[in-house]
């Protein structure tokens, strides 16, 4: 099994930080939400930082947030959605951290995310269903360079949680 980072990629409802907490929880190992990270670093939430600053701010809060805590071990990662499409970021954390890429259907996730009410700064649009689709299609190709992924649409964050769990055992 490994001993070093997991990071959990994929579209906001993907559902990265309940089951971030679940594997954590499992793994015995901490838990490190980057919008809560960055929420409280800067004492504003996301949708206040994309709305007063931008989202390339945002993106430069994650870069710094990746590097300092890159060299952190038994450590699961929730980043935001965009992250893995800065290219440089998945380079900076150890050798051995493995990402996986909660897969979703667009429409579950909207479905998820309208359950939680938590405000996702992308999809503040008339079209919110048509946004997802749009992130999906133009982080497809990061999403695919994952280690690993789960589809995460039929199952429950534990279910989820679990499978990632076994899958790391069986792994050198």
């Amino acid at each position: 099994m490994i001993d070093s980072q997991v990071v959990l990629v994929g579209l906001p409802g993907a559902g990265k930080s309940t089951t971030g907490e679940i594997l954590a929880d499992l793994l015995g190992w901490s838990f490190r939400d980057f919008d809560q990270e960055i929420e409280a670093e800067t004492g504003l939430t996301v949708a206040e930082i994309f709305a007063r600053e931008g989202e390339k701010r945002f993106r430069e809060l994650e870069a710094r947030l990746t590097k300092r805590l890159a060299s952190q071990h038994q450590v699961v990662f929730a980043p935001g959605g965009g992250w893995i499409t800065n290219e440089q970021l998945p380079t900076l954390l150890d050798r051995n951290a493995i990402i996986v890429w909660l897969r979703v259907q667009p429409e579950t996730a909207l479905t998820r995310l309208r359950a939680t009410g938590v405000t996702r700064p992308l999809l503040q649009v008339p079209d919110a269903l048509h946004r997802l689709q749009s992130l999906l299609e133009q982080r497809i190709q990061h999403y695919e360079r994952a280690d690993v992924a789960f589809d995460t649409d039929d199952k429950t964050p534990r279910e989820i949680a679990e499978s990632i769990c076994e899958w790391l055992t069986r792994q050198k």
